[in-house]
């Protein structure tokens, strides 16, 4: 169940939590740009006497102009859909559990809420308006998805809501709040496609569509991309387990698909019964699909690719092994453009395919999926001194150029070590900025989807939907979103996570010289503290832990308390070279990591982690 802190957990944090600003923050806090309403002490506004907050509820009085909120009916179209009734029902909900007064329906009023029935050809991408006009509010989307967008933003930037996880939401406190009469809140997202691929977004549509990422709600899943395809998709296409026997021509890696290593095969490009079979199966899995709006046509993930004589050719005419594919799916694109006029054709650049060829450039219909799988996270990817980064952003370049359609596939976490620090934050603002500038409309960003996680993965599963949304975020606005995040969901020793944050982030800085790859080994300098640091972090910790309001900001704590103990690990097991006695050290940790993560659903991380050491 839900849990929906409300009363006493907001009410004590009119004193310390979130709602208020500790004396001790220094980043800047300040409401996004997007957001209009003034908030408690912005009185000024008002012409007539502000009744007293109910001491029971977070949030007073709220106003559009001069008249309250409660005096408003909530209407909705005259043939109103599912989801638009849902999303009026979301808005009396949370306006009653913020305020303890119940909005009703109607189907006219004086003074209405519209919410949905007002469609606009300049919004697209789900995009919506939150709108004053003349005595009216009209909440509503290019779509019935980005009319609940429209609800859940009004909701957290205009009413205080807050949603940090699927489990996790609270409302800030306010004794007033006023929504200008002059709002006009147009937000359409570049993005068309976003996708935070961590655990917790992933288990709760409900929680998806608050942070206004992909498929948001259960009937929608699966209506992107074509059934069961989404990359690496060849196996699926041309499988060589149903076709190998008879024709072993079509497919590489011939040893492994005989040891039944099926997946470590790719298929002959420059076959044209190869073609035939891929193109079939295209038609099949669209047939099933009547939304799709891509079907992915991709490789294998192996290096395997085709080298007979007809495939080597084309790559060295191309210069890229990419040249094959790129023939191959162009003109899959070509025949099903016709047929299905709404659908892109997907595939990845990816590892051999990365680079793009010197002659065949994408269809139209044609999205390219560029994968970032060997960069290095401790660097923007525009950081011009990161060797391994510099040749990404001239693939990048190279792509944005050329194709109509661009998606990137960033990797956020450590697949090494699911519960290690992995100090990324510093480079996920610059990073979402820079594929969005180079014409990214499709991201999918690839963190610990195994689990629970640790090393903070809420927090960058809140950052990256943010981002997803708005990649041109100032930075004052993303280390505002931090902050907030971290209030709330910790309450009021969050300054104590924060500064684990910036301190992890300066030894991130401190060995800029290394790379921060998406398999950081467990003994990288990263995560070396000594001894005496371990301690004093853990001091700070148990202090801040029992400052918290509710066993569920305890849970937070102790999930994120697993990483600290694995620091403490990795400078054991990265000195028993030295001194072998540390090797026990490190063993008596790991069991009690175990002891402390395995209760609380993150037995992934220790076997993630003891699988890499």
């Amino acid at each position: 169940m839900k849990r929906i802190i409300t009363i006493v957990l907001c009410l004590a944090m009119l004193l310390v939590g979130c709602g208020k600003k500790t004396p001790a923050e220094t980043i800047a806090s300040t409401p996004t740009a997007t957001s209009s309403a003034t908030t408690a002490a912005d009185t000024t506004a008002a012409t007539t006497p502000i009744p007293p907050r109910d001491p029971a509820y977070n949030v007073g009085e709220i106003r559009i102009g001069d008249v309250s909120l409660y005096e408003y009916k909530v209407v909705l179209p005259a043939e109103a859909t599912e989801q638009e009734i849902f999303a009026a029902d979301e808005l009396i909900k949370y306006i009653e559990l913020a305020t303890g007064k119940t909005l009703e329906k109607a189907e006219s009023a004086d003074k209405a809420i519209y919410v949905g029935g007002y469609p606009d050809e300049a919004l697209v991408n789900d995009g919506f308006d939150i709108k004053v006009v003349g005595d009216d509010l009209i909440i509503s989307g290019s779509s019935d998805t980005g009319t609940l967008y429209g609800v859940y933003t009004f909701l957290e930037e205009y009413v205080g809501w807050r949603w940090l996880d699927g489990d996790y939401e609270v409302v800030k406190v306010s004794d007033f709040i006023q929504i200008p009469l002059d709002t006009n809140d147009r937000q359409v997202p570049q993005m068309w496609f976003r996708h935070a691929y961590w655990y917790d977004i992933n288990q709760d549509f409900d929680y998806k569509a608050k942070m206004k990422n992909l498929q948001v709600s259960k009937n929608q899943q699966g209506s992107v991309y074509a059934r069961g395809l989404f990359v690496h998709t060849f196996t699926s296409l041309i499988p060589a387990g149903k076709y190998y026997a008879e024709h072993p021509e079509w497919f590489t890696a011939h040893v492994e698909i005989e040891r039944g290593e099926i997946a470590s095969t790719q298929p002959c490009l420059t076959n044209p019964e190869v073609f035939e079979v891929v193109l079939a199966s295209v038609r099949e899995f669209l047939e099933v699909s009547p939304d799709a709006k891509i079907i992915s046509v991709s490789q294998n993930d192996n290096q395997n690719y085709c080298s007979c004589e007809n495939c080597h050719a084309v790559t060295v005419e191309e210069g890229s092994p990419m040249g094959p594919l790129l023939r191959f799916v162009n003109a899959i694109a070509d025949e099903i453009k016709d047929e299905y006029p709404n659908v892109l054709v997907d595939t990845l650049a990816y590892q051999y395919s990365r680079t793009l060829p010197s002659i065949t450039r994408p269809r139209d219909n044609v999205q390219i999926r560029l994968c970032g799988i060997e960069c290095c996270y401790n660097h923007a990817i525009n950081d011009s001194g990161c060797k391994i980064n510099r040749k990404f952003m001239e693939d990048l370049k190279a792509w944005s150029e050329v194709s109509e359609h661009l998606a990137i596939w960033e990797y956020t976490t450590n697949f090494e070590n699911y519960c290690a620090f992995h100090p990324n934050l510093e480079v996920l603002n610059d990073n979402m900025r820079t594929y969005a500038e180079h014409g990214a409309d499709n991201i999918f960003d690839e963190g610990n989807n195994a689990g629970v996680s640790g090393e903070f993965g809420v927090l960058k599963t809140y950052l990256l939907a943010k981002l997803q949304w708005n990649p041109y975020m100032t930075e004052e606005e993303f280390q505002y979103h931090i902050n907030d995040f971290l209030e709330c969901y910790y309450g009021p020793g969050w300054q104590t996570v924060r500064d684990l944050l910036d301190r992890i982030t300066a030894n991130a800085l401190e060995y800029s010289g290394h790379i921060l790859a998406i398999g950081t080994g467990n003994n990288n300098p990263y995560y070396e503290f000594e001894p005496d640091e371990i301690e004093e972090i853990k001091k700070a910790w148990a202090d801040a832990r029992a400052l918290a309001l509710d066993d569920a900001q305890r849970l937070h704590f102790d999930r994120s308390y697993v990483s600290i103990l694995m620091a403490e690990v990795a400078y054991y097991r990265y000195y028993d070279i030295y001194d072998k006695s540390y090797t026990q050290k490190a063993i008596n940790l790991m069991e009690e990591i175990a002891a402390i993560a395995k209760p609380l659903g993150m037995a992934h991380c220790i076997d993630n982690a003891e699988a890499a050491w």
